[in-house]
């Protein structure tokens, strides 16, 4: 809202999950490390139920949004926020598993 109050020229970039699996791999890894039994993680966590669409969101709020949900929608809705003069909003739909031979990997490698 402030940012179209404004007319700031901010993009912004949500990988949606529908979860918070970020988490979810830390406390995973920290019980890991720590053997710490796992347990069932916080209802909290899942994003999934109703699924949060954050495009509908940030336009609610008068933010120009897309919504992008497969491989081939990332190009033209890339396109359109940068054409964009004033906020805009990517809502970017990702698988919700947690690769665990992804955790601890940085960038770069």
């Amino acid at each position: 809202w402030s940012a179209v109050r404004h007319d700031l020229p901010i993009k912004w970039i949500i990988c949606n999950n529908r979860s918070y699996r970020l988490l979810q791999a830390n406390i995973s890894q920290f019980w890991d490390e720590h053997a710490v039994d796992n347990r069932a993680f916080p209802l909290a966590f899942d994003l999934s139920r109703p699924a949060l669409d954050f495009a509908h969101i940030a336009e609610g709020f008068g933010v120009a949004s897309a919504r992008i949900e497969t491989f081939d929608d990332i190009g033209p809705a890339l396109d359109r926020a940068l054409a964009h003069d004033g906020p805009f909003l990517l809502d970017v739909l990702l698988e919700g598993d947690v690769h665990p031979e992804l955790i601890g990997v940085k960038c770069g490698q």
